[in-house]
C-alpha cells in the first residue's frame, strides 16, 4: 500500500518525517498522516516524492512489475520489426522513448549505446543526448556493473567519434572504470598516443604476466602429487620465459628464481637428472643481474625494463639471496654448496648490501 511504501522509502533513506516535510514544503503532520494511511499525497507532489526518494512514480504504487512485463512485450515486437525492416532513425527514437518512459531501466541505455556503435551514428546531437543520459545514470544508477557498462560504451563511442571537444569526458569515463574491467586496456588507444601509449601497453603486459603466473601458482596445494606441482611450476616458468625471451627482465625475474628452485628440488627428490637444467637456469639468471648495466639485452615486452636503471633491485636482490641460502642448506644440493656459497658472497659484494 502507498502508506507503507512511503514509510519504507523514508526509513531506507535515513530520513525523519520532519526532514521529508522540509524537502517537500509541507508539514510533518501531513507526512505522518500519509504513513498512517489517513491521507494520500496530492498528485502534484508525486514527482517531488519520487525525486526525493530516487525512485519512479510507478514504483510508489507498486506498478513497476506490471509495466515491466508490458514493456518487455512491446520491446520484443519492436525488435522483430527492426530486424525485419532495419530503420536506424526509428530505432534510435524508439529507445529514447523507452528511456524517457522508464529512466531507471539502465539496460536500455546500454542497448541504445551499442546500437549507436553498430550504426556508427556519431552525429553531434546523438553524442549530446548520450552524454545527458550518462550524466543522469551517474547520479541515479545504483548498479555498479550497469554503470561500468555505460561508461565503457561511452568511452568507445567518444573514442570512435574522435571529436576533440569530448576528450575530457572520454578520459573522465575511462578513469571511472575499475582496473580489472574486461576490455578497459584496449580503450587506452583513445586517450594516449605515441610513446605514452606504448609504455602503457608494456605496463599492461607486465601486469597481466604477474596476474596470470600468480593465478597458476595459486592452483598448487600441499596435498598435490609432485607431478602435479611440477606441471604448474613449469607452466608458470614457460609463460615468463616466453615473454622475456630469456633476456634480463628486472623485477619480473623474481618469480623465475623461486620457480626454478622449486622445480629443481622436485626433480632432484625423484632423482631426475633434468634438475640440472633448472639449476643452470637459476645460476644464469642470478649471474645476469651482476651484469645488468653493461649493455646486456633486455626484454622487449616488459615496461619496467625500459627504465631498468631506475628500477629498485631490493626485491630482486632479496629473492636471489634467499634462494641461494636455501640451496646452501638443502642436503639434496650438497654437491653445489661451494658454488652456491661463492655466488652468494659475490652477489652480496656486488650490490654492497
Amino acid at each position: 500500500m502507498l502508506n507503507e511504501k512511503l514509510r519504507e522509502l523514508r526509513l531506507s533513506n535515513n530520513m525523519t518525517q520532519e526532514e521529508v516535510s522540509q524537502n517537500l514544503g509541507i508539514s510533518s503532520q501531513t507526512v505522518s498522516k500519509w504513513e498512517r494511511g489517513l491521507l494520500s499525497p496530492d498528485i502534484s507532489l508525486l514527482p517531488k516524492i519520487a525525486e526525493l526518494y530516487d525512485c519512479t512514480i510507478d514504483s510508489l504504487f507498486g506498478m513497476k512489475n506490471i509495466f515491466t512485463m508490458k514493456h518487455h512485450r512491446e520491446i520484443g515486437k519492436k525488435l522483430k520489426d527492426f530486424a525485419d525492416n532495419p530503420d536506424w532513425e526509428n530505432e534510435y527514437h524508439f529507445w529514447l522513448e523507452q528511456i524517457e518512459r522508464f529512466p531507471d531501466v539502465y539496460s536500455h541505455y546500454i542497448i541504445l549505446m551499442s546500437k549507436v556503435l553498430e550504426n556508427r551514428a556519431f552525429e553531434g546531437e546523438v553524442i549530446a543526448q548520450l552524454l545527458i543520459l550518462t550524466d543522469y545514470a551517474e547520479v541515479h544508477c545504483k548498479d555498479s556493473d550497469l554503470l561500468d557498462s555505460i561508461h565503457f560504451n561511452m568511452v568507445e563511442i567518444l573514442g570512435q567519434a574522435g571529436d576533440k571537444k569530448d576528450f575530457d569526458k572520454l578520459n573522465e569515463y575511462h578513469k571511472k572504470l575499475p582496473r580489472m574491467c574486461n576490455g578497459k586496456e584496449r580503450l587506452f588507444k583513445y586517450i594516449l598516443s605515441g610513446e605514452a601509449l606504448k609504455n602503457r601497453e608494456l605496463s599492461t603486459v607486465a601486469f597481466s604476466l604477474g596476474v596470470l603466473t600468480d593465478s597458476i601458482l595459486n592452483l598448487i596445494t600441499p596435498e598435490m602429487l609432485p607431478e602435479e606441482k611440477l606441471y604448474y611450476y613449469k607452466k608458470a616458468v614457460d609463460i615468463i620465459e616466453t615473454v622475456t625471451e630469456g633476456k634480463y627482465a628486472g623485477q619480473y625475474e623474481i618469480p623465475l628464481l623461486g620457480n626454478y628452485y622449486q622445480i629443481a628440488l622436485l626433480l632432484k627428490q625423484r632423482n631426475d637428472k633434468e634438475y640440472e637444467k633448472y639449476i643452470e637456469k637459476l645460476f644464469v639468471t642470478i649471474e645476469r643481474h651482476l651484469n645488468r648495466y653493461e649493455g646486456m639485452d633486455t626484454s622487449e615486452l616488459l615496461f619496467a625494463v625500459k627504465n631498468y636503471e631506475t628500477v629498485r633491485i631490493d626485491g630482486l636482490f632479496t629473492e636471489a639471496k634467499r634462494i641461494l641460502e636455501l640451496m646452501e642448506k638443502e642436503d639434496l644440493f650438497v654437491e653445489l654448496k661451494e658454488k652456491t656459497t661463492e655466488l652468494k658472497h659475490r652477489y652480496i659484494r656486488y650490490f654492497n648490501m
